[in-house]
């Protein structure tokens, strides 16, 4: 090879690297306000210290029954940022004090909540109630993340209760998280020690450069979104193939096979997270929270979803009312010796006081401010009944106002 190939080489290496690094450059400073990452650990984490604008397309109109519109462009609702651990909370979290008692939650993005303001969303709402309720004693920490599943929720847990160092660990349970567990299974996979407990996902390499690099980052999210099957060449599954159930045929149907999926993904793995937290003598809970699809009078914004109601009518989800989801469950965790809480009875009774207002929200499906408050109340009533505190919170109506 020549002198000229050789210096030739390494021009167009040191522009490409200059065109990288100004790439690199740019989207961080574009996407300076955004939390959430890959994460070669858990799969995904937040950043942390990180100030988010909420946008929301949310209406008092259509949020109570008046309107099927959205406004042309979204308006801002509050902020919420993550705190000092990267988690979706304002407080941040130092050492624990004598005499302070934790209650570390884990959850999906119902439960991180980013579509309203951090003054509304469950987890802040239960805080303030169980903070007055015990004089400043105890205190609730937010694990949650997006798409989080309970084999994330382990991997979290086992580094948390060292940080953290909770007496009590709630899991919000939601209704797509033996799918989510599945689909987890199948894309990054994970190492597991001799009791099957998940110890780092398989997929390490490509989860720790996508974490690193924003340019990859970005070049991932183009081939999701455009080339599937370039995205599985370039960063493969762990399991491909290894297929999911979905969550209606789970929720609506709750037939046999579904209940055997649930036991033997989300079961199993709720006892090694009550195992885990046993460990470090924390208490161990179980909230099942809910999809609006099998409530009556809760309409959404159907052309984001394009599908999803055929999907919905052909699961019976409307017919199903989600009870034979609910006594699956009950008789779940009796069974198996897990203190077990639902938001549904809570939600159907505030659906029967007021049918127009909505609990989730209508162009987004998560929990709306009067849902919010409702899920705050449950929370509260659950971890006032682990710690032997009296609760007046049986029922709890939503706010007059949804916003």
């Amino acid at each position: 090879m020549g002198k000229a190939t050789i210096f030739a080489s390494i021009a167009v290496g040191v522009s490409l690297s200059m065109v990288f690094g100004i790439a690199e450059i740019g989207l961080r400073v574009w996407k300076h306000d955004l939390a959430f990452q890959p994460d070669p650990e858990f799969v995904r984490s937040l950043r942390p210290n990180i100030d988010y604008e909420v946008l929301s397309y949310e209406t008092d109109d259509n949020l109570n029954g008046r309107s099927s519109s959205i406004p042309d462009e979204p308006v801002v609702v509050g902020t919420s940022r993550t705190n000092n651990l990267g988690l979706r909370m304002s407080e941040d979290i130092g050492p624990k004090g004598a005499d302070e008692k934790r209650v570390l939650i884990f959850g999906d993005s119902y439960t991180e909540a980013i579509q309203v303001d951090a003054n509304v969303r469950f987890s802040h709402l239960a805080d303030e109630m169980l903070q007055q309720a015990t004089q400043g004693e105890w205190r609730i920490i937010n694990g949650a993340i997006m798409n989080g599943n309970p084999d994330q929720y382990l991997l979290m847990l086992r580094k948390m209760r060292l940080t953290i160092e909770p007496d009590l660990v709630i899991i919000v349970l939601a209704p797509n998280d033996t799918e989510d567990g599945m689909a987890w299974d199948e894309r990054y996979g994970f190492v597991r020690d001799e009791a099957g407990v998940p110890l780092h996902p398989e997929t390490q390499g490509w989860l720790a450069l996508t974490k690193t690099s924003f340019v990859v980052r970005s070049f991932y999210a183009l081939l999701e979104g455009r080339w599937p099957a370039a995205l599985e060449f370039v960063f493969p599954s762990a399991n491909p193939g290894k297929g999911r159930r979905q969550w209606e045929q789970f929720v609506c149907i709750t037939d046999d096979r579904s209940k055997e999926f649930f036991r033997t993904i989300t079961g199993r793995t709720l006892k090694m997270l009550s195992d885990m937290s046993a460990e470090v003598d924390a208490d161990f809970a179980v909230m099942g929270i809910d999809y609006q699809y099998y409530f009556p009078n809760e309409p959404y914004y159907e052309k984001r979803f394009p599908g999803q109601k055929e999907q919905l009518e052909r699961f019976g989800c409307a017919e199903s009312r989600g009870e034979k989801y609910q006594a699956f469950l009950v008789n779940y965790m009796e069974s198996n010796s897990i203190p077990f809480a639902s938001t549904y009875q809570r939600f159907s009774e505030a659906k029967a006081n007021n049918p127009k207002r909505k609990l989730w929200q209508f162009y987004d499906y998560h929990f709306s401010a009067a849902g919010h408050q409702l899920a705050a109340a449950e929370l509260v009533q659950l971890v006032l009944s682990r710690i032997g505190i009296a609760s007046d919170l049986e029922s709890s109506s939503p706010p007059e106002s949804n916003l």
